[in-house]
């Protein structure tokens, strides 16, 4: 597909050309969304932050819904390396419980696909714009590194778990809720990884929980949610919080055993709002619109969060090609995920009390089709 030049309009009162529609963040949700609004024949503006393909903190887990939309928009899964996942585990101490997902799934990392969306966005004639960060949201207008400010009649936050000025999140009520989030590629040794096989699994660890699942050739993802105050009063650093989770987990230190590091550190954000659902938060002002994490936080342990970076970038996008307004787009959200999050919120509850943990896994073991019904019912469709 050849891009199509925009057409932009008169200048403003400060000179600069009004765009229709200007999305900060070219990850899953706001390449997408723009996708989606060029391929209507919108002129839209995609601003990405790194000039290169990067890693993001991310379980990178494509469930049944993010699947079906990457398809749609034509994006061959297997072509890209993508590892099918047909199963979860669970561990807490001892205790193991493990079920058939009764969904499609698979594995592939983010380094692979963010890049190229980004190129499917350019080729339905978006104008992708990399190395550019946007520091600021104001009504009308996007303030850009270097003092530059880019206008236009929408402005689409799709920045993830990053905040940018001017469109802050509200704080989360609970401390529980305030999480550090942790993600590393690791090399398992054969034996594991083989013994890890077609599957995602999760280890319960003090204050939270890690993932573990495969995305490539002997390469695992490694991701991790828990409070913020567990990882202080132990002390824990990039440096030492794998041979803590050997320490308290007898299912990751056997996983771990022999495990190299991929990246150099792992990759960390903090005070990541789980919890926050755009229908419950103070409105926006008009003419700013979020999608993605900015628009909602599902708890990690669903592995949604790649499925509803795609899901809300079809959702806006529906609302705007149809002059929704700010209130309807927060309805639609509503009503097409709010059943989900408020299961997948109801599971995290429950599972912040740690004592639960070691009778709940092994409840599941004998009976695993609660399992396979737990991780239908913490999603949508």
């Amino acid at each position: 597909m050849v891009p199509v030049p925009l057409r932009l309009r008169s200048p403003d009162g400060r000179g600069r050309a009004i765009v229709e529609f200007v999305v900060i963040g070219g990850g899953l949700a706001g390449a997408a969304t723009a996708t989606h609004l060029a391929r209507a024949g919108r002129e839209v503006i995609l601003l990405e932050r790194d000039r290169t393909p990067a890693h993001k903190v991310c379980g990178e887990f494509l469930g049944q819904l993010a699947c079906g939309e990457l398809e749609r928009f034509g994006v061959d899964l297997a072509a890209l390396g993508a590892v099918p996942i047909a199963r979860t585990r669970l561990f807490a101490g001892r205790a193991k419980a493990e079920a058939p997902l009764p969904f499609r799934a698979a594995g592939l990392s983010r380094v692979t696909l963010d890049p190229h969306l980004r190129t499917l966005a350019a080729g339905a004639g978006v104008d992708l714009r990399t190395g550019v960060r946007a520091t600021g949201v104001t009504p009308g207008a996007v303030e850009v590194e270097g003092g530059a400010s880019i206008a236009a009649d929408h402005v689409i936050v799709a920045t993830g778990k990053h905040e940018v000025r001017g469109v802050l999140r509200r704080t989360v009520a609970k401390a529980k809720d305030s999480k550090i989030g942790i993600k590393e590629h690791l090399r398992l040794t054969g034996d594991q990884f083989d013994a890890l096989g077609p599957a995602v699994e999760l280890h319960f660890i003090p204050g939270g929980y890690a993932g573990l699942m495969p995305v490539g050739a002997g390469a695992a993802n490694l991701s991790i949610a828990m409070e913020t105050g567990v990882w202080r009063e132990h002390g824990l650093t990039p440096a030492s919080y794998l041979d803590w989770l050997r320490s308290v987990s007898p299912s990751l230190a056997l996983r771990l055993d022999g495990a190299t590091r991929l990246f150099e550190r792992p990759l960390m954000v903090s005070g990541v709002p789980y919890g926050f659902r755009l229908w419950g938060a103070k409105p926006d002002l008009p003419g700013i619109w979020r999608v993605g994490d900015q628009a909602m936080v599902t708890p990690s342990l669903t592995g949604e969060g790649m499925s509803l970076a795609l899901g809300t970038a079809k959702c806006l996008a529906d609302c705007l090609l149809n002059g929704a307004s700010t209130s309807d787009y927060r309805a639609e959200l509503k009503r097409r995920f709010g059943r989900q999050i408020a299961v997948a919120r109801a599971f995290d509850v429950v599972l912040q009390r740690e004592a639960l943990h070691p009778p709940i896994v092994g409840g599941l073991a004998h009976w695993p089709a609660l399992l396979s019904a737990g991780a239908k019912w913490s999603r949508g469709g």
